[in-house]
């Protein structure tokens, strides 16, 4: 076929074949790109959903619980209408959340495991509910209601937050791909449009060439003048030719339809295309033309908006290559206009999600860092009321302890055994709350030091032998772990079994308590050790029996009242050794007693438990031998005590009512005291700092005190604090006169 046609011709067909296969690639490219980018948006836009849903699901769930709790304190029918309303439109939003994840199956886990924990919070909520509405209700069960609803909506947002963080995290890598795709799409858009408008340029100069050669040049002008129109009419840009000597512009039918105009519509007057740009947009496209007439940049690229015929505006990208003549002046500019509407205002949805994301995270910030800030404030609070409270219960506690001691007659040793019983429980519910709190602030931090059973069986039955004594119960000790060094939290292992025996002894009124340990070793450095407390009280129904660790709930409504209690110490208990990885089970028989068994997996060590050496010179000795105990103490009713309580035991007390004044009194002695009861929170000078002054001073002296620290914060920490100090040991208050002629008993036991 190509044969039979004149070389020029054929020239001129091969090269219009080029053009448009260049052409037709090119279209593709930049229908593939904007396909990719529209799909990256879409994806991003679906990420923004699914938080959206999953955010409103969270609110509903939340106001769902405030519904419920104040329908429970007010039995208003309003709030039960907020609670059915928050119940349809929760549900709506996690049906709509999980058809949204379908495509997605770990947050579809994730989903599942949200809505599984808002299930058991809608569980927990009607249950109550329907027991109000019954008439089953009483001031407990509201508080439990609150408690567990509190308990619901925390495992809710937990469950929120691992969703929430796998989206973010999905969200910012479609965020990054839709970037990538939006500057690939304009990078291919530039390209083809210049490479796309090279090859016209380029088929032009060969056809006006090739026509230029031949004797019939009008002829064959007028030809590729055809060519060149039908190329441009197939072609979805908008093409224009502007020619800057007679300030008017050529349009390609494209052109036009982009702008709403017919192919014979529209002036050739560049002064009507001025017109038609947007006033915001017109300064900064005239000096983009003027730039590059001017050869100020080498390339025209400009982005501006266009007034459609229907008054609208439309966004275009404006890219072109200008020819100048032999002397370098600007003749025309000859581009491209490409309708970017759709991927403009996918940008500003894209920017607006960005910007409300941003917002979200700096609300979240400030949310964490206002609840860190109530938790310090807590954790402040909880330090001062220990120490507020404690101070004259430590008074209260020992002087009532004191009294029952001395000879009286059996009425009035009823009323102070009533007062010492009373401050007992009271001294409980201080420590059950302050351990409660801290355990659900996550402020409870485990130690490890090392233990053995033999030993802290013995400090337990030193803490108990006069209780159980008291009520003619039997209390046995049986170590059948062996004599292993273990290494745990010693002082809370030693906490549960206190609770635990506590339990025996307040329910069981005859027979005996037997607390049993065992290990199964599983290798050289481990242990399964299960340590069990039988009583032969009053036993558990069996339908009771798993209420027992719920926090206020008591198996009988009427225990608190006979015996005493706030039904914490169970709870206490198992959270304390679900912390140490452990367990707490039960087995009862109602009438015959209960069984507790506390089962922790420890570590075993070669390292014996550490005892303090006391360096003692043969004065101190003597001094002890003396028997004087420095009191440093600045609150009146506690040195009274104190000293009443070493008076009782057979030491003298020497009392020092500041930290100035106990070191000026170790200044005078010539020997030292035997021990120095050592308050820590005192004005001016406090315990620390006066510890810290004794020791330098006793080095100028040439002596040493053994210091225990008095606190009555009872924190995890005041310990280490005390020990960090320079003491030799701790208490707290109220002081333990058992614990206390313990800790002195070591010592003369040293001497």
């Amino acid at each position: 076929m190509f044969s039979s046609l004149q070389p020029t011709k054929k020239y001129i067909l091969i090269t219009f074949l080029i053009s448009c296969i260049l052409l037709e690639v090119f279209t593709l490219i930049i229908y593939n790109q904007s396909k990719i980018a529209k799909d990256s948006n879409d994806w991003v836009i679906h990420s923004y959903q699914v938080l959206r849903l999953g955010r409103a699901s969270l609110v509903n769930a939340i106001d769902l619980a405030n519904s419920e709790q104040n329908y429970m304190l007010t039995g208003y029918g309003s709030f039960l209408k907020s609670y059915d309303d928050n119940l349809a439109e929760l549900n709506g939003n996690l049906a709509k959340l999980t058809q949204t994840v379908t495509d997605n199956p770990e947050q579809e886990e994730n989903v599942t495991f949200l809505r599984d924990k808002i299930e058991q919070l809608k569980k927990i909520s009607a249950s109550y509910i329907g027991a109000l509405q019954k008439g089953h209700i009483s001031v407990y069960s509201i508080r439990s209601s609150e408690v567990a609803i509190k308990q619901a909506i925390a495992e809710v947002r937990t469950a929120f937050d691992t969703f929430s963080q796998n989206e973010d995290k999905l969200l910012n890598e479609r965020i990054r791909y839709a970037s990538g795709g939006e500057k690939n799409y304009f990078w291919t858009l530039f390209m083809g449009a210049f490479l796309g408008l090279g090859a016209l340029i380029l088929a032009n100069l060969v056809i006006f060439s090739l026509i230029s050669k031949n004797t019939r040049s009008e002829e064959k002008l007028r030809k590729s003048e055809e060519l060149f129109a039908s190329i441009v009419d197939g072609i979805n840009d908008g093409i224009f030719d502007y020619n800057i000597v007679e300030n008017t512009v050529s349009y390609s039918p494209s052109f036009k339809i982009i702008l709403g105009y017919s192919p014979d519509e529209m002036s050739a007057n560049h002064d009507h295309f001025i017109d038609m740009i947007h006033p915001d947009d017109l300064a900064q496209a005239v000096e983009t033309v003027r730039q590059y007439t001017e050869r100020e940049v080498d390339t025209y690229y400009n982005v501006f908006r266009l007034r459609h015929k229907l008054g609208h505006w439309v966004w275009v990208m404006s890219r072109g290559v200008g020819i100048w003549d032999e002397k370098g002046k600007i003749q025309r500019l000859i581009g491209t206009h490409v309708d970017i509407s759709v991927q403009k205002q996918r940008e500003e949805e894209l920017n607006f999600f960005i910007q409300e994301n941003e917002l979200q995270r700096r609300e979240l910030a400030l949310e964490k860092e206002r609840a860190e800030a109530a938790n310090q404030a807590k954790s402040d609070f909880l330090a001062t009321m220990s120490h507020e409270i404690r101070t004259p219960l430590n008074a209260v506690v020992g002087l009532g302890r004191l009294l029952m001691d001395m000879p009286m007659d059996k009425k009035h040793h009823e009323m102070v055994e009533m007062i010492h019983v009373n401050a007992d429980l009271l001294l409980r519910l201080v420590n059950d709350l302050l351990d409660l709190s801290r355990i659900e602030s996550g402020q409870i931090e485990l130690e490890e030091r090392t233990f053995t059973f033999p030993s802290t069986f013995n400090a337990l039955q030193s803490m108990f032998e006069r209780q159980a004594s008291e009520k003619n119960i039997a209390l046995n000790f049986d170590n059948q772990a062996g004599d292993y060094t273990y290494v745990a939290d010693s002082t809370r292992v030693q906490q549960i079994l206190v609770n635990l025996i506590g339990n025996a002894l307040k329910f069981t009124s005859k027979g005996s308590i037997s607390v049993v340990s065992t290990a199964e070793i599983q290798d050289d450095k481990t242990a399964l050790v299960r340590v069990s407390v039988t009583d032969t009280g009053v036993g558990i129904a069996a339908d009771k029996l798993a209420a027992v660790f719920e926090k206020f709930v008591q198996a009988d409504q009427t225990i608190s009242r006979r015996f005493g209690g706030t039904g914490l110490g169970l709870t206490i208990s198992k959270s304390l050794a679900a912390l140490m990885n452990g367990d707490i089970t039960a087995s009862t028989t109602l009438g015959e007693g209960s069984t507790f068994t506390l089962i922790l997996p420890l570590k075993i060590t070669d390292q014996k438990k550490k005892t303090a050496a006391l360096p003692l010179s043969e004065a101190a000795q003597a001094t002890i031998a003396s028997s004087t105990i420095l009191v440093v103490e600045d609150y009146a009713p506690n040195v009274m005590v104190a000293t009443m309580m070493l008076d009782y035991l057979g030491y003298k007390a020497d009392v020092a009512r500041s930290g100035a004044e106990a070191i000026q009194k170790i200044k005078d002695a010539k020997t030292p005291y035997a021990a120095i009861l050592m308050d820590v929170q005192m004005q001016d000078m406090d315990g620390f700092e006066t510890t810290r002054r004794v020791r330098e001073l006793e080095k100028e002296k040439n002596m040493r005190h053994y210091i225990i620290g008095v606190t009555a914060h009872a924190l995890a920490s005041d310990r280490d604090h005390c020990l960090d100090a320079g003491m030799d040991d701790y208490m707290s208050k109220p002081i333990n006169p058992d614990l206390l002629s313990q800790k002195l008993g070591k010592l003369s036991q040293a001497a």
